[in-house]
């Protein structure tokens, strides 16, 4: 069986890739005109890369061709970054840190106390960073700059809003995070004259 590790080999380069989107808050519109909102507590990121093209025939290629093929057919939950996000396939802007943890239970909300920063330090977190919480299926989006205190100790604004509490104690991962996703649709184009698949793009979307 293949790996449930979306495959990036070293010859398959991401020409595009959207940013990531999320679930919509919900809102309504009352008989006379007035708008209520509430922050929704959906989750799921969303995102799709294109390709360059990629040679048919090639092992790299051809290996990627059909992973994807079997992930689409299986609907296999695989994990995999975002090459353009901070904290998963780029580095955090924050400072990150290896040996962070969730810092005490039921926590919920769109706060989440964490411990293990160096102390006393600057922008250990920045809005856009991702992260991800032991005992949470879904990634978090750190939403405003967060400093630690004296004794390593912040408190990170995050979104989505968490429903359940992470595990106190538990690792929150700041570098290098992957996601659990499925492919929610995908384009194969014809083999070009010149035997190139030119156009291959996926729509990727996060599966607690």
């Amino acid at each position: 069986m293949p790996s449930a590790v979306f495959p990036r080999p070293s010859s398959v380069y991401v020409a595009a890739c959207t940013g990531i989107t999320v679930p919509a808050g919900r809102r309504q519109v009352t008989w006379g005109g007035k708008i209520q909102t509430r922050s929704s507590m959906n989750v799921g990121r969303m995102w799709s890369e294109t390709y360059q093209p990629i040679k048919a025939g090639s092992v790299d290629g051809e290996n990627f061709i059909s992973w994807l093929r079997w992930a689409w057919n299986t609907q296999t939950v695989f994990t995999v970054d975002h090459p353009m996000t901070p904290g998963s396939g780029l580095s955090p802007n924050g400072t990150g840190s290896a040996g962070v943890t969730v810092s005490g239970a039921g926590q919920t909300g769109s706060s989440l106390v964490t411990a293990g920063w160096p102390n006393s330090t600057s922008n250990v977190a920045r809005a856009g960073d991702l992260i991800k919480a032991a005992g949470l299926g879904y990634t978090l989006e750190v939403t405003d700059d967060a400093n630690s205190n004296g004794s390593g100790v912040a408190t990170l604004s995050v979104s989505p809003p968490m429903w359940s509490s992470p595990t106190s104690g538990g690792a929150v991962t700041t570098t290098n995070v992957k996601m659990s996703a499925v492919i929610m649709d995908m384009n194969i184009p014809n083999i070009s004259n010149a035997f190139y698949y030119d156009g291959v793009t996926v729509s990727f979307r996060e599966a607690p």
